[in-house]
């Protein structure tokens, strides 16, 4: 785009260049041989030549300022933007069409995504602030309690109780930020092998049999296939269990998973007999620090499984449906490249 410019305004500079000489070399041609024009011929031919060579200029200063009005005014929208102003409102002020139009959508589309990661930053340091204090104001009640009652074998088996807990608690969202960071960086492994669908459904259920959610009445229940295909198992139970625990957190009785092969794919499903999600939050939950926060949850399990499944060739989505919430995690039989 700077380079179009550059060529055109140089363009205009030898067009003005080549009109200025033709005009003043006519002009110096006349005036050279008194004998050939009357001196008030003469003077006439003067204050053409000079008006002539004055419209070329200011016309030239004219085009040269139509050329970069526009790049100026990108210019002054990008400064606006830097400045805290929002770019739908800074460049929706100017109009920008061709070349500059394409720049001014990128700086726009820039901005944007800019403004979106200084947000997703500032709920970060909110959510891990208030999540990181509330064990640990835990930890530290109960480690005094244990000083000021350490005669009390009773209450220092429930502060010991309380400070197992909490620490797991701190352990697991420290784990979580660790896996988004790698996830985002392109900072982790997985392994390709063979994974039977049912094995790995019975291993799923199997932590979760005797859960506190289990034992509060909530049930987890599968019926999966006998499928061979190859993958990263744990990577898989590891989104698998993000899924049915969060879906322990908002259902009525239970929740149900399913695995089965689809058109050439390994298709899991987890769904709840809880409230629906929204149209309007079915892809905002996939964000971090939004979606399911119930409970002491940090709102990274979505965001994780999301990554993983991506990572393994996969998806995960969520399902419309009126009737509960059900979460659609598909993989391929074997990964990009595998056997070769």
């Amino acid at each position: 785009m700077i380079e179009s410019m550059r060529a055109r305004i140089g363009a205009l500079a030898a067009l003005l260049v080549l009109a200025g000489t033709v005009v003043g070399g006519g002009a110096a041609w006349l005036l050279a041989d008194p004998d050939i024009l009357p001196a008030r011929t003469r003077a006439a031919v003067v204050m053409g030549a000079a008006t002539i060579i004055v419209l070329l200029v200011l016309g030239g200063v004219a085009l040269v300022h139509r050329f970069l009005s526009p790049l100026a005014g990108l210019v002054r929208a990008s400064r606006e933007v830097t400045q805290g102003r929002h770019p739908d409102e800074a460049f929706g002020a100017v109009e920008l069409t061709g070349e500059l139009g394409v720049i001014a959508d990128g700086v726009r589309t820039l901005a944007l995504r800019l403004r979106e990661i200084d947000a997703t930053d500032r709920r970060f340091l909110m959510s891990i602030s208030h999540e990181l204090r509330t064990p640990l104001t835990a930890i530290t009640g109960h480690a005094q309690a244990i000083e000021d009652f350490a005669d009390d074998a009773e209450m220092r088996g429930v502060s010991l109780g309380v400070i197992r807990r909490e620490a797991a608690r701190l352990e697991r969202i420290t784990e979580d930020i660790v896996d988004l960071a790698r996830l985002r960086s392109n900072r982790f492994t997985t392994v390709t092998e063979s994974v039977w669908l049912d094995e790995l459904g019975d291993h799923l259920l199997a932590i979760f049999e005797g859960s506190a959610a289990t034992a509060g009445g909530l049930q987890v229940v599968g019926d999966f296939e006998h499928v061979l295909f190859h993958s990263d198992g744990q990577r898989i139970l590891q989104i698998l269990r993000n899924l049915v625990g969060n879906a322990l957190r908002y259902a009525t009785t239970g929740v149900q998973v399913t695995g089965a092969r689809v058109a050439g794919h390994v298709r899991l499903a987890v769904v709840n007999d809880g409230e629906p999600i929204l149209p309007a939050q079915q892809e905002k939950i996939f964000e971090p620090f939004v979606g399911t926060k119930r409970e002491g949850g940090m709102g990274l399990g979505l965001a994780i499984g999301r990554e993983l499944a991506w990572a393994l060739g996969g998806n995960l989505r969520c399902i419309e449906r009126t009737d509960g919430a059900e979460f659609e995690l598909t993989l391929p039989l074997e990964p990009s490249g595998f056997g070769r």
